[in-house]
């Protein structure tokens, strides 16, 4: 049991957006910050654990338990990446054990948030709650943002730009206006991944109760379009920053161009090509992220040792989790 539990825990992170997102935003921040003399690799480790907690934790564990309830996640329609972590749907784990992880998980980011502000400006406090706030109801009600179209994008916006902006001034002890422009690429190309996530989910998340109405489910006739001019206006905006002030950033600006190519290439009613173009997109911005990060600050290079290490372990973990026989499955209430 104990062993299902761990396998649980570990595919409920969904380490894949995780690491593209916080992570690579996390080390992308700070080597701008580094860039201009300010790096501390503790504060460094410390940021990219507060920046999973939030994403990993508190947003998934709320995301998996509103989407079981409504009927979206337990919908038969074949997804591939979406339909949540299933870890409900595996039996590896309840919704009383998520909502305890939920709530550990915003602990520790709290606590580790106060130790930062106290270190590095109070004033810090407020994206950090800013961001623990926007994970909790992009998910959960009344608002329950990734149910109503833009509002779950202008949720998943905020929370992806305090990655980085986040990243960088806890390091500085102050805002950057460079920083926060460069937030605003980084998380416009990351929205690539999301936007073709949400597209092998539109059946489900019409027929769920209460109607999980996506801008891709209701709205987005061409929702691979839609998908890639999120990345476009990510280049525009990151090339801008590259020509005027950081020409480091060229390579993510590169990625997230390839991730809208890749966007564009998906077939929307393909389940196969909506998943390849989501894993190319994934890959391709998070790996010109990090070559702009160690163009910036070239000691941070060997960071890109953990999504080396986390991706296939989520990979090979969701292979042993197909494969364990499903009991103590929870039925949705």
């Amino acid at each position: 049991m104990r062993s299902r539990q761990a396998m649980g825990i570990i595919l409920e992170l969904r380490l894949i957006p995780v690491v593209q997102w916080s992570f690579t935003g996390v080390v992308l921040g700070s080597a701008l910050a580094a860039r201009d003399g300010a790096m501390n690799w503790t504060i460094l480790a410390a940021s990219a654990v507060v920046a999973m907690l939030i994403h990993g934790v508190i947003a998934h564990t709320a995301n998996d338990i509103v989407d079981w309830e409504s009927g979206t996640d337990t919908h038969p329609s074949p997804r591939v990446l979406s339909g949540g972590s299933k870890v409900l749907g595996l039996g590896l784990l309840t919704p009383a054990q998520l909502r305890v992880m939920g709530i550990v998980g915003a602990t520790l980011a709290t606590a580790i948030g106060i130790v930062l502000a106290s270190q590095r400006g109070w004033w810090l406090l407020i994206p950090g709650l800013v961001g623990l706030v926007g994970a909790a109801v992009y998910s959960l009600p009344p608002l329950r943002g990734a149910y109503r179209p833009i509002a779950g994008e202008a949720i998943a916006v905020m929370c992806g730009w305090i990655c980085l902006f986040g990243a960088d001034a806890v390091q500085r002890g102050s805002a950057s206006a460079l920083a926060a422009l460069a937030a605003l690429h980084w998380v416009l190309a990351c929205m690539t991944m999301l936007m073709l996530h949400h597209i092998p989910d539109r059946e489900a998340d019409l027929a769920a109760s209460p109607t999980k109405r996506t801008t891709v489910a209701c709205f987005a006739k061409r929702p691979h379009w839609y998908a890639a001019a999120w990345p476009i206006a990510g280049a525009a905006v990151g090339a801008g920053v590259a020509a005027a002030e950081l020409p480091e950033l060229w390579p993510s600006v590169v990625g997230a161009l390839l991730a809208a190519v890749s966007a564009l290439m998906a077939r929307p009613d393909d389940l196969a090509s909506v998943t390849r173009s989501e894993i190319v997109s994934v890959l391709v911005v998070m790996v010109g992220g990090l070559i702009s990060a160690t163009l910036m600050y070239p000691p941070v290079a060997w960071m890109a040792l953990v999504p080396a290490v986390l991706l296939p372990l989520d990979a090979a973990v969701g292979r042993r989790a197909a494969s364990t026989p499903r009991t103590d499955v929870i039925q949705p209430s």
